[in-house]
């Protein structure tokens, strides 16, 4: 019968005192009822006023034995209810402090994409700015190479590049994800490296000073073009659209002019936060 299993099953989970209480209360219980009926039988069953008494000390023995295994079962059951009630807790409690982390891990990585894309704005325009200077010293070189005049002594100077929002932000570049961190250091090490001079004590050839030129105006030109491929994956991330994909996925379209990213109308709207858009760069 159910009634009775769970009976014996709140008596098993009674703590080892409690049975030993109760397993005692039922032996007297058991030695009361025996000699009750020795007595009785023994005295041609005459109920005497002793015996009466007695009987009544076993039945209320019995009563209180009852009674006390229903308290006990009642605080078994009230200990495992609240067991149970402070593992429901406990699991809320994780639940509420994983939704606040994972919270506060989208709004520092929204704020890490928004500060990295504007660092990489202002190096973009320093790159287009580096390599139109170095195409301008190009072209007065082949103009004096042309013109036939003499070498002259000269030291060609290359810039160098600060990326204080990027060193600062070091330790937390993990937060943009594998591919997004690695394009974004790929160039951000760039603008790292130390302004130098090619220097010739001797004078140098217009030709060779073109050629010097020419190949720095490309180098800051290809740069330019790196740092406008980061800038564009980290908006389509902002505003949800279509990732353009990894600067060694695009290297061929972008050396060949054919690049195209997708403007913020394509965006997905599945995909897109739920966030005031990023004024177009």
């Amino acid at each position: 019968m159910p009634g009775i299993r769970d009976e014996i099953v709140d008596l098993k989970a009674l703590p080892a005192s409690m049975k030993l209480i109760l397993i005692g209360c039922l032996a007297l219980t058991a030695f009361s009822a025996t000699m009750a009926v020795l007595i009785m039988f023994s005295s041609g069953f005459k109920l005497d006023p002793g015996l009466a008494t007695l009987t009544g000390s076993v039945i209320g023995l019995g009563i209180i034995a009852y009674q006390a295994r229903l308290g006990f079962a009642n605080l078994t059951r009230s200990q495992a209810n609240q067991a149970e009630l402070d593992r429901e807790a406990r699991l809320h409690k994780a639940e509420l402090d994983d939704a606040s982390a994972t919270i506060r891990e989208r709004r520092e990585r929204a704020l890490l994409h928004a500060a990295i894309r504007a660092e990489l704005i202002g190096l973009l325009a320093e790159a287009h700015n580096s390599a139109n200077v170095m195409e301008q010293f190009s072209k007065l070189s082949e103009t004096l190479l042309n013109r036939d005049a003499p070498a002259v002594k000269q030291n060609i100077q290359f810039p160098s590049f600060s990326t204080p929002i990027y060193d600062a932000n070091l330790s937390r570049i993990g937060l943009l994800g594998v591919s997004l961190a690695g394009d974004v250091i790929k160039v951000m090490n760039r603008a790292r490296r130390k302004a130098n001079t090619a220097a010739n004590e001797a004078p140098m050839e217009h030709k060779l000073a073109k050629t010097i030129y020419d190949t720095a105006s490309k180098s800051y030109n290809s740069w330019a073009s790196e740092i406008l491929h980061v800038a564009m994956r980290i908006r389509s991330v902002e505003e949800g659209w279509k990732d353009p994909g990894t600067l060694v996925d695009t290297l061929e379209a972008r050396k060949a002019g054919t690049m195209s990213y997708d403007s913020p109308e394509s965006r997905n709207p599945d995909t897109a936060p739920a966030a005031e858009p990023v004024a177009p760069s």
